[in-house]
């Protein structure tokens, strides 16, 4: 007993060091400082701004432009109407960089789905004999139990079969 209980305690601290690695990771990543339409356009006005790229998200009109600044600094400026964000860089003098709307790959589109019906497909029609499998060697199993005490699990049987007829008789 004090074996397995020192494997599980070593497999719950392992569990809650990843865990705080993971918050860690994701606390870190969203460190970075953001860049607001005021301070891209004092950027273009001061002519700190070398190149502009819009990439649109795949929900449009919504997306980001990547500016790259003369000091070699990169920003990403997220903005809810690409269209407009595109003409204001225009009325500013840059011509940007329009890249394509990223596309979701075939295997999460078409892949994915399919064997998740292929496998739920194979699964289901093997759950029924394989209950069948588990009350058989279960019965088998407790053979000598149902024997030993063949009263007290004739009663305890009696009892869940009446509850079970006085639930489907008397409603909630």
């Amino acid at each position: 007993m004090r074996q397995n209980s020192r494997g599980f305690n070593s497999y719950f601290i392992f569990i809650i060091l990843l865990l705080m690695g993971v918050a860690l990771l994701t606390s870190m990543n969203g460190s970075e400082e953001a860049y607001t339409k005021e301070q891209f356009i004092a950027d273009m006005e001061a002519d700190r701004v070398s190149e502009v790229v819009v990439r649109p998200n795949s929900e449009v009109p919504t997306g980001y432009l990547a500016v790259e600044l003369r000091s070699g600094a990169e920003r990403k400026l997220y903005v809810t109407d690409i269209g407009e964000a595109e003409a204001l860089v225009r009325d500013h003098g840059f011509d940007p960089v329009v890249k394509d709307v990223p596309r979701e790959g075939w295997v999460l589109t078409t892949l994915v789905p399919m064997l998740i019906v292929l496998a739920v497909g194979i699964f289901l029609p093997l759950t029924g004999p394989l209950c069948n499998l588990v009350w058989l060697f279960a019965g088998a199993s407790m053979q000598s139990l149902f024997a030993n005490y063949r009263r007290e699990v004739d009663i305890a049987m009696a009892l869940s079969l009446a509850l079970c007829a006085i639930s489907l008789v008397w409603p909630h």
